[in-house]
């Protein structure tokens, strides 16, 4: 596909639209980010994970959430796990009981039967940046959830609000 050529017209709002081939070899769906960039004559478009340009703030709140709780604790974006207490699963692609969430607007899960950790009851808590999900703070191996709710409610808030400043 890197040779490829296709051309689209720029409306009247000076939009186009990108071909349903490239979206689904990029993956890009509906909410996500794409960052432009020039370079000489040329307009780069690229995909854009608003989780993975502020890691270093979720590698503080990972260190944070290691320090506090005595749980497992998974930190993804809309695809895949950043952050892990355990580091096995650092980049693993999130699976469709975990996809699914990203319409619904509740303000957590809890997610029985997943792929990306096998036999456990899952705590899923969305962080959010101008109004969509961006990501999901998910814990497991945890005996009670409602001692971890407010910390990762209010973490889950400190993220939107430092993401919706950058």
């Amino acid at each position: 596909m890197n040779n490829c050529c296709m051309f689209r017209r720029i409306d009247e709002l000076g939009r186009i639209v990108i071909p349903v081939e490239i979206r689904k070899i990029l993956n890009i769906k509906y909410g996500d980010n794409l960052e432009f960039l020039l370079n000489d004559n040329k307009i780069i478009l690229r995909k854009r994970s608003i989780s993975q340009s502020n890691l270093d703030l979720l590698v503080e709140l990972g260190k944070t959430l290691s320090s506090v709780i005595n749980s497992n604790f998974l930190i993804t974006d809309r695809e895949k796990v950043l952050i892990s207490s355990n580091n096995s699963i650092i980049n693993e692609k999130l699976d469709s009981t975990i996809l699914d969430l990203l319409v619904l607007r509740e303000e957590f899960f809890v997610v029985d039967n997943s792929l990306l950790v096998k036999d456990k009851k899952l705590y899923v808590y969305p962080y959010i940046s101008d109004n969509n999900i961006i990501g999901f703070i998910i814990l497991y191996d945890i005996t009670d959830w409602s001692k971890y709710f407010l910390l990762i409610k209010f973490i889950s808030n400190y993220i939107n609000d430092r993401l919706s400043i950058s």
